[in-house]
């Protein structure tokens, strides 16, 4: 039984010493997963905030985004002199 699991070990610590050295299919490259939070170049309408959607993180949305986009709306309308 100690040699099967001696011969599984040689053989599996050569197969990640090859991949290692660069054998084998390499991984295609990433897809982007982060939708792109964009307003139109014209007034911002009540629907176009209805249809944003953010990227989410752990916790919910991703908070740096939400902030961004807050900034970018409420600088023009003058909701608040600077984003947070």
């Amino acid at each position: 039984m100690i040699w099967v699991l001696v011969m599984l070990t040689i053989l599996l610590l050569g197969g990640v010493a090859l991949v290692a050295a660069g054998y084998g299919d390499s991984m295609r490259p990433a897809q982007p997963d982060r939708r792109q939070v964009s307003l139109p170049d014209g007034p911002v309408t009540a629907h176009d905030l209805e249809t944003i959607e953010f990227n989410t993180g752990l916790r919910g949305y991703a908070h740096g985004r939400g902030r961004c986009f807050v900034g970018s709306v409420g600088q023009p309308t003058g909701w608040f002199a600077e984003p947070w």
